[in-house]
């Protein structure tokens, strides 16, 4: 965001905008474990979501068949959407893509998610132990 005040739809990370605009049951590409795209994925239109962040992602586009810079706004979308150009080539275009060497699985899963996720879960059993030993 370049602009003065805006809206309260500005997020420092793409883990807060996801929390905060996900609709439940409404996957973000990003989240879906390693390279488990299928390959009708790679039809699938450029979609930016409903969302105004600005990270750079790829697309597969079928005319061209190659795969393409976009800006993802951060949530929504569809799975034609890859954070490494590689990833684009490696799942739609049929070629053998190294990997980037700094690729590791792990990335896709964002450590912000996991670690509030662990947190929210040791207070609850905090709480909950609490409760059965104070009773």
């Amino acid at each position: 965001f370049g602009g003065c005040g805006g809206n309260a739809n500005k997020f420092r990370t793409e883990a807060q905008c996801l929390q905060n605009c996900s609709t439940e049951g409404d996957e973000a590409p990003m989240e879906t474990p390693g390279w488990l795209f299928m390959k009708e994925y790679c039809a699938e239109p450029q979609d930016v979501g409903p969302c105004r962040a600005s990270f750079p992602r790829w697309y597969f586009d079928m005319e061209s068949q190659t795969c393409k810079k976009f800006t993802y706004g951060g949530c929504g979308g569809n799975k034609n959407n890859y954070v490494f150009e590689e990833q684009c080539l490696k799942q739609c275009s049929g070629e053998i893509v190294e990997e980037p060497a700094e690729f590791h699985p792990h990335l896709f899963s964002d450590p912000l998610i996991h670690s509030t996720r662990a947190v929210v879960l040791a207070v609850l059993l905090a709480v909950m132990a609490a409760i059965l030993l104070g009773s």
